[in-house]
């Protein structure tokens, strides 16, 4: 069963149930209305008491009600398969099992040509000091871009941030080829 489907089922249940118990206990409030005399005692967490006194029955079913409305909407269910995750009102594709998006690696692409194409572009009367820190950010703005379109393809993250942190020196280690061709685009050809 679809999880959207399956979250509205539960919503309505929860809702239906605690209504149904508002609506009785209220029903059953307005049948005794000479009985003044009932009382209530719950014991919270941390020693904390709530006691109620000169209640009807009815007002028990009411609470009742408005508890399990409020926890259908507090706690929800969960439900994980191996391409996303569901839980409550959120749906979210968990990074690490979704597939590569290939939308994202082209405009990542793009992006590195653009990075990488970046300090020959610089102006030449530029000061030494503001050259050495663009140079020194690239491949930092470099790595956060990769880890966004990050997949099972490209090998292992940790392993691509030190080949990075190390100078980015080409050949790249086994296994991470793919990730260090779109690390090293410079459109059509490998820096």
């Amino acid at each position: 069963m679809d999880p959207t489907t399956l979250r509205l089922t539960e919503r309505i249940l929860d809702v239906l149930i605690g209504g149904i118990s508002i609506y009785l206990g209220y029903r059953l409030f307005l049948a005794l209305p000479e009985k003044t005399d009932s009382n209530g005692k719950f014991v919270l967490p941390g020693n904390i008491s709530v006691h109620l006194s000169r209640v009807g029955p009815g007002i028990f079913f009411a609470l009742f009600g408005a508890i399990v409305v409020a926890l259908s909407l507090h706690d929800s269910i969960q439900y994980r398969d191996p391409t996303m995750q569901f839980s409550g009102m959120s749906l979210a594709a968990s990074a690490p099992d979704r597939p590569p998006n290939e939308v994202a690696r082209g405009l990542l692409r793009e992006d590195m040509a653009l990075l990488n194409a970046l300090p020959a572009a610089l102006k030449t009367n530029l000061a030494t000091e503001a050259r050495v820190r663009i140079e020194q950010a690239i491949p930092r703005v470099k790595l956060a871009l990769m880890k966004g379109a990050w997949g099972e393809d490209w090998g292992d993250l940790s392993a691509f941030e030190r080949w990075v942190r190390e100078g980015s020196v080409m050949p790249p280690p086994a296994g991470l080829e793919k990730a260090a061709e779109y690390y090293s685009y410079e459109g059509g050809k490998l820096r």
